[in-house]
């Protein structure tokens, strides 16, 4: 059991080094739902109002899908997102 701890805290740890902050904005007049791909042992979703901010940490390989109304309107790269 303990082996299996300590794998696991060194996969989070390895996450957590790959992480990058990122910037994104809801430039539409709709309320979009924002949901994180690619994003290992992590359920992220987020409600964005029009106009509205919003920063938050990813890996690199991971994707923002952007809905609007239940449909996919767009798929960016977090690396696109990343702030420099």
């Amino acid at each position: 059991m303990n082996q299996r701890v300590a794998a696991v805290r060194e996969s989070l740890s390895a996450e957590s080094d790959r992480k990058v902050l990122c910037f994104y904005t809801n430039t539409t007049n709709q309320l979009q739902n924002l949901r994180l791909i690619k994003m290992p042992n992590t359920s992220w979703q987020r409600v964005v109002f029009p106009g509205e901010r919003l920063m938050f940490e990813a890996i690199t390989e991971s994707n923002l899908e952007v809905y609007l109304n239940e449909t996919v309107a767009a798929v960016i790269p977090c690396s696109k997102l990343q702030v420099k």
